[in-house]
């Protein structure tokens, strides 16, 4: 009698295993579909992201030559949108990874200065993209070379850099 029981609580077991596996088989293919969904549109946005930013470099590069005449701030949008993005979402990376055992002072500081150097970076972007467009006629080129050029990539690099270094450390 005891063994009756006991086999019959196996059975309930096994049935309440089987329904479900059965529903979990058949909530399997939607949760497949949706994250192959996700994926494909992620994908596609990025796609179609950088042949807007291609497109608008084009049109940028066309202003400055003189072929087009209008457009240019939607041009520029397009060209700046893509590469900022990056920036700022590189600049969450780098902040809110490491600060996840980062706290106090250091930890506000250093997600301050580093919002702004993105900040700063992105006006940067803009004006030096604008200057590109119009360059003056009646004045010299004021660049002073590839060195003072990496010299002012690696200030940006630091001012990122360190603040990070506070926030993890």
């Amino acid at each position: 009698m005891f063994e009756v029981s006991l086999l019959r609580a196996k059975l309930a077991d096994l049935d309440s295993e089987q329904s479900d596996a059965a529903r979990q088989i058949s909530q399997a293919p939607a949760t497949v579909v949706a994250k192959v969904g996700a994926i494909a549109l992620l994908g596609v946005s990025i796609l179609m992201l950088g042949a807007g930013t291609l497109r608008g470099w084009s049109h940028l590069k066309s202003i400055r030559e003189g072929r087009a005449q209008h457009g240019t701030g939607l041009a520029m949008f397009a060209a700046l949108f893509l590469p900022l993005i990056l920036l700022f979402i590189a600049v969450l990376a780098l902040i809110y990874i490491p600060a996840s055992n980062a706290n106090g002072l250091g930890r506000s500081i250093g997600t301050s200065l580093a919002f702004i150097a993105a900040f700063g970076a992105c006006f940067w972007s803009i004006r030096s993209t604008w200057r590109w467009i119009h360059p003056r006629p009646d004045t010299r080129s004021t660049s002073a070379g590839p060195i003072v050029g990496c010299l002012a990539a690696f200030v940006v690099v630091a001012v990122i850099a360190i603040p990070v270094a506070m926030i993890a450390y």
